[in-house]
C-alpha cells in the first residue's frame, strides 16, 4: 500500500521538490543554447586565428625586401666559366638556391625547369645555383631529370650564404631589372606563370 501511494504522489516528493523539477527543464533549455552560442563563437575565434596564422606563415615565408641594391655578383658556371649579374640587367631575375641532397629542392626543379621556357625570355631570366660540394652530382641530377635552366654552384657558399644571406634550402630570390632584390621566398613552390605576382614577380 506504501508502494502504490507513493507513486501516485510523485514517489514521495513534496509539491515544493515537484515544481523545482519542473523549473529545470526551461532554464536548462536557456542554458544550452546559450552555451552551443559560445561554442559556435569558440569554433569561429579558432578558425579566424587559423587564418591569421596563416597569414602570417606566408608573409615569414615570403617576405618582401626593401629593395636592396646587389652587387654585380659573380654566379660560377657549373662547366666552367662564369656570368655577372649585369648580364640580365633589364631583366627580372628568378634564382633558385638548391642542392641535390634536398629533397623540397628536388621537387620543384620540374616546375621550374617549365617555367623557364614557359616565360618571356626577353623579361625574365631564372637562373639555379647549387650548393653542392661535388659537382658530378650535380651534372648527373641535371642530366637524368633533363634540367636545363640551373648551370651555376656555389660549392664553398660565400655567394649565397655570404652576399644572399641564405642559410636554408630551397630559397628563391627576386631580383629586379635593376639588380635590387624585391622578394625572398624560402621553401618550395609550385612554380608556374599565374603565381608570379604572389611572390612579387609582375
Amino acid at each position: 500500500m506504501g508502494s502504490g501511494l507513493g507513486q501516485g504522489t510523485g514517489g514521495g516528493r513534496t509539491a515544493k521538490e515537484r515544481t523545482a523539477r519542473r523549473d529545470v527543464g526551461p532554464r536548462c533549455a536557456i542554458g544550452c543554447r546559450g552555451f552551443r552560442q559560445m561554442k559556435r563563437a569558440w569554433i569561429a575565434a579558432v578558425a579566424a586565428l587559423a587564418t591569421a596564422s596563416a597569414a602570417v606563415l606566408w608573409w615569414v615565408t615570403t617576405g618582401n625586401e626593401p629593395r636592396k641594391a646587389l652587387p654585380d655578383i659573380e654566379l660560377r658556371r657549373l662547366e666552367g666559366g662564369s656570368d655577372r649579374l649585369s648580364e640580365w640587367r633589364g631583366k627580372t631575375v628568378i634564382l633558385n638556391v638548391w642542392a641535390t641532397w634536398c629533397p623540397p629542392c628536388r621537387v620543384e626543379m620540374q616546375a621550374l625547369e617549365k617555367l623557364s621556357f614557359d616565360l618571356d625570355q626577353g623579361r625574365y631570366a631564372v637562373i639555379g645555383v647549387s650548393v653542392d660540394d661535388n659537382p658530378v652530382l650535380v651534372r648527373e641530377f641535371l642530366r637524368e631529370n633533363v634540367i636545363s635552366f640551373a648551370k651555376h654552384i656555389d660549392p664553398k657558399r660565400e655567394l649565397t650564404r655570404g652576399i644572399l644571406d641564405v642559410h636554408s634550402l630551397p630559397q628563391t630570390l627576386i631580383i629586379d631589372g635593376d639588380g635590387r632584390l624585391r622578394q625572398r621566398v624560402v621553401g618550395a613552390r609550385d612554380w608556374h606563370e599565374g603565381m608570379l605576382p604572389s611572390v612579387g614577380v609582375e
